[in-house]
């Protein structure tokens, strides 16, 4: 009996190991309640740009291009017949928004993301939790979490290296004027400030110069106290 009740541990410890990673929100934040699943993707059906299923998953950046392919969100430059045309917001590098996350402020997510390639520059590639609001900065000599456009900084970590070709997944959550970033196996970026505070904290991503970029796996919980 003994050994077949440990069977049955394994067993089911077994089953719990291979539940989809989305299906266990993340706890970033103490004493919050994680809600509904409002929004979860593998991006396994094709979308094409510009279509209207496009117009409702995300909203591309500078003209840059995103389309669901391959099973990722892929993301390149604007054209450069639209760069040669604009003095400013030419989309060298590949921005997206994802509108699943347009109408809330507190909420947790989960994502990965790639990027394939691209020349690192002063700018480095980041997401952000509004435009200019929460901004995460990567580059290859570290990781830094800004807040008020890009003026303060709330918490670094110099020994994240940003490389090409490398998946990464993240847990994130803003919440109230709070925000939590955890890399997996990596760092883990906590700060408040007031800026965030009812600001609109939708999810942004933005690449590399020249390069391209994936995401994958995408969920959003809702948070609430």
């Amino acid at each position: 009996m003994k050994l077949l009740a440990a069977l049955m541990i394994i067993a089911t410890l077994a089953f719990l190991s291979s539940v989809s990673v989305a299906s266990q929100p993340p706890q970033l934040f103490d004493q919050l309640e994680v809600g509904q699943v409002v929004f979860a993707s593998d991006f396994s059906t094709p979308v094409a740009a510009k279509s209207p299923q496009a117009k409702k998953l995300f909203s591309a950046r500078q003209s840059t291009q995103w389309e669901v392919k391959e099973g990722v969100l892929h993301g390149q430059p604007s054209t450069e017949e639209f760069q040669r045309s604009h003095k400013d917001h030419q989309g060298f590098e590949p921005r997206v928004t994802l509108l699943s996350t347009s109408k809330l402020h507190n909420y947790a997510v989960r994502f990965s993301f790639r990027l394939n390639d691209g020349e690192q520059t002063k700018l480095g590639s980041f997401f952000e939790f509004g435009h200019h609001v929460a901004r995460v900065t990567m580059k290859s000599d570290g990781v830094i979490l800004h807040a008020d456009h890009e003026s303060i900084t709330l918490a670094e970590d110099p020994t994240f290296k940003l490389e090409t070709g490398t998946w990464y997944h993240v847990d994130a959550a803003v919440f109230g004027d709070q925000v939590c970033v955890q890399f997996r196996d990596g760092p883990t970026l906590k700060a408040r400030h007031e800026t965030i505070l009812n600001a609109e904290t939708s999810l942004g991503f933005c690449g590399l110069k020249g390069g391209t970029m994936d995401l994958d796996d995408v969920t959003v919980w809702a948070l609430k106290e």
